[in-house]
């Protein structure tokens, strides 16, 4: 009787060691598969960039192409015309994009479709200072 006990009791632990050990590499190698998917200049997509009448700041739309399973969404960032647009969005993240036009030297006018029925599309006028 002590033995047969013993015994499922050994056959119960190998088989969660075992579990344990196959669910610990399934994490090891989606952690080391998935390790490049980094956003980074390589990896950025510009979508639009337009310069301000003065020609001293630039907007632009970007995101980044990181493969079919890492996550990417449009980023809008403006910055002076000879700066680097900053990995994540200074202006905002996730909206898409139809357009984006400056109407002055401060304020750009950007176009945003949404899936709302009662609001075809959207205009988000920025001013900055």
């Amino acid at each position: 009787m002590k033995n047969k006990l013993l015994k499922k009791l050994m056959l119960i632990l190998f088989g969660v060691a075992l579990t344990l050990s196959v669910l610990g590499g399934v994490f090891v190698y989606f952690k080391q598969s998935l390790s490049g998917f980094e956003w980074s200049l390589e990896t950025r997509v510009m979508l639009y960039e337009v310069i301000s009448p003065n020609k001293e700041y630039k907007f632009g739309a970007y995101h980044y192409d990181i493969g079919a399973f890492g996550y990417s969404s449009v980023q809008a960032s403006i910055v002076k015309v000879d700066s680097e647009f900053p990995i994540n969005g200074n202006v905002f993240i996730g909206k898409p994009i139809s357009s984006a036009q400056w109407s002055s030297d401060n304020t750009i006018e950007i176009i945003s479709p949404t899936r709302n029925e009662h609001i075809s599309n959207f205009i988000l006028q920025i001013k900055y200072k």
